[in-house]
């Protein structure tokens, strides 16, 4: 078939859809055009636009298209009967139509770039996953327990966050181990000896030190 419409609707008289290039929504809508519409797929045709569009000059009523699809004016030029362009740009016409989608997209990407989501999805994904957290309570069994020797077993791809008490873990051997790049990084919101912090995490770029608040939310009080 030279130009192949996906149902014959000509029974109906029903205008004729072009296609020149589907945009990302087409995809979504095509099941539900084709049993309305017969649709004339331009981007499938092996024949130059002009000789594809020549027999249905009068009949192609509706034209979907891609916003950036260029030539605008000799299409519609071939086009006399065209009633309708449906492209895939809002544009500055759309109103509020989809600001919410729009604001929630920008938060998302915010975040995304913000706490490097997607890097770190990666991160995990590669398999270089060897993170210790620690949040238990401090009792005699735990004093001390996070040892220089625990921290070496996560190796040199290794994160620590830490939430629990400060005695939990040697903190001398943790700055030490990040200082020798013996571990990735560390998380830490508990101190030892607060509100003193080792100053030699001050330089470190690959720890994020936070004021002992991991439960001051509104949620939590």
């Amino acid at each position: 078939m030279e130009h192949e419409l996906y149902h014959q609707h000509h029974s109906l008289d029903l205008p004729q859809v072009l296609v020149l290039k589907p945009p990302a929504f087409f995809k979504y809508l095509e099941d539900q055009l084709v049993n309305k519409f017969p649709l004339l797929k331009a981007w499938e045709s092996p024949l130059s636009q002009d000789k594809f569009l020549k027999p249905h000059a009068h009949s192609v009523q509706a034209m979907i298209c891609l916003a950036c699809v260029s030539a605008y004016a000799a299409i519609l030029q071939l086009l006399p009967a065209l009633h309708l362009i449906v492209t895939d740009s809002a544009g500055l016409n759309a109103g509020n139509i989809f600001s919410k989608d729009g604001a929630e997209m920008t938060v998302g990407l915010l975040i995304d770039v913000l706490r490097k989501i997607s890097a770190a999805d990666q991160y995990v994904r590669q398999g270089h996953c060897d993170v210790l957290i620690i949040c238990c309570g401090l009792t005699d069994q735990t004093r001390n327990m996070v040892s220089k020797e625990v921290v070496m077993v996560f190796g040199k791809e290794g994160v620590i966050t830490k939430i629990g008490c400060g005695p939990i873990i040697d903190e001398k051997a943790v700055v030490r181990c990040l200082l020798d790049g013996e571990i990735n990084g560390a998380g830490l919101d508990v101190f030892g000896n607060e509100p003193n912090v080792p100053n030699e995490l001050f330089e470190l770029d690959n720890v994020v030190l936070s004021p002992h608040r991991a439960v001051f939310t509104e949620e939590s009080f």
